[in-house]
């Protein structure tokens, strides 16, 4: 084990703003990764927020409200925003470089879409030599023509046990967070 950081990637108003597309257990997503968020704070630990940014169409444009963080999360000003132009977090945005400055080798991974940013940066977080933890209930995707959201979900929560722990919010709360920044007791 080494130095934490909390990477919250995509959870961004526009993921909630589809009419009739909700994700998957959206809302409590929001209410575990928040726990997670407050925790992390209150023991110093660095928090990264990833922000999927399109260059084209109307969808996540940088500025739009869409565009930003979710309120119910809404990062802190020393918190670092880091924009991402494809599905992996890691790539053209700086953060495998700001990570390896600050001595970080332990990633806890929440956010959105589970098949497609939360994969991709799982995987790539792997291969970086991290020891990374996916918040199991601190992620989320929508319903497609093949699968519906939760199953998406576990079927994720499944298969990507072989690239690192996969664990629920409880769990990272109770016993990767509390055992790494054990509280002063009186």
């Amino acid at each position: 084990m080494g130095k934490k950081a909390i990477l919250i990637i995509d959870v961004q108003k526009e993921m909630f703003m589809f009419e009739g597309y909700e994700p998957y257990n959206g809302i409590e997503m929001l209410k575990n990764i928040k726990s997670i968020l407050e925790k992390g704070r209150e023991m110093d630990i660095p928090i990264f927020f990833i922000q999927h940014t399109m260059t084209e169409g109307k969808l996540f444009r940088e500025g739009t409200v869409g565009w930003e963080i979710h309120e119910d999360i809404a990062p802190l000003t020393n918190e670092k925003c880091l924009k991402k132009y494809n599905c992996d977090s890691f790539q053209d945005t700086g953060l495998h470089e700001i990570l390896e400055s600050i001595g970080v080798k332990e990633l806890i991974i929440a956010g959105m879409q589970t098949e497609y940013c939360i994969d991709t940066a799982f995987r790539r977080s792997f291969s970086l030599g991290y020891d990374s933890i996916l918040v199991s209930d601190g992620h989320s995707t929508f319903d497609n023509e093949v699968l519906d959201g939760e199953t998406t979900v576990k079927h994720h929560n499944s298969i990507l046990q072989g690239f690192g722990r996969v664990l629920s919010t409880e769990e990272v709360l109770e016993k990767v967070l509390y055992l790494y920044y054990p509280i002063q007791r009186l």
